[in-house]
């Protein structure tokens, strides 16, 4: 059974949040996760997202995201590529790691790191899109993949969407909202079973 959850938050305009996201390293217990999600390649241990809001003069968008993806057995390894969608935004950090399954921790360099474009939309409607892709080292069945990124992007930022969940099950999901100044909020969030 697949589940899909995503939430819709409408805001108008965006400023820095804290800091990055404290890395410990955590080992999962990839044989109970397989034998929890038969079909499943991959799990995605935790999501953690983090937006800060602010509607002042002078405003600016930070949005940070924390991905921990277990790779249950073969074909797994695909989510050791990430995709960081950068767009007109400055990255303001990125830290990724493997966790192999005895624990050793192995690092994505800088120069591990590329600059890629990609279209984002349809043909006639879309838009190209700067993304920084890379590939997180030695992932394999047992491993997890760590990783971590901030964007920060100046003017205002009408919506912000995104799925929360993927193909993949998701064992947990946060969502940090922090709005400052005079704004009207919705949120949306579906669940489809």
């Amino acid at each position: 059974m697949r589940h899909a959850l995503c939430a819709l938050l409408l805001a108008a305009g965006c400023a820095p949040a804290t800091g990055p996201f404290t890395f410990v390293p955590a080992r999962a217990d990839t044989r109970a996760l397989a034998d929890k999600y038969p079909h499943a390649v991959a799990v995605l241990l935790d999501r953690d997202d983090r937006v800060t809001l602010d509607f002042r003069p002078g405003n600016t968008s930070m949005i940070m995201r924390h991905d921990r993806i277990a790779i249950l057995s073969e074909g797994g390894d695909h989510y050791a590529e990430v995709s960081v969608p950068v767009g007109t935004s400055t990255l303001q950090f990125l830290n990724a790691h493997t966790i192999d399954p005895d624990g050793h921790v192995e690092e994505v360099t800088p120069e591990e790191v590329h600059t890629a474009t990609a279209r984002i939309g349809g043909r006639i409607d879309g838009t190209d899109v700067s993304m920084k892709v890379f590939r997180v080292p030695h992932a394999r069945v047992g491993s997890v993949i760590d990783y971590s990124y901030g964007l920060e992007s100046r003017g205002p930022s009408f919506y912000l969407r995104g799925a929360i969940s993927d193909t993949i099950p998701t064992e947990h999901y946060h969502l940090e909202a922090e709005v400052s100044g005079t704004v009207n909020v919705g949120v949306r969030v579906y669940n489809a079973t």
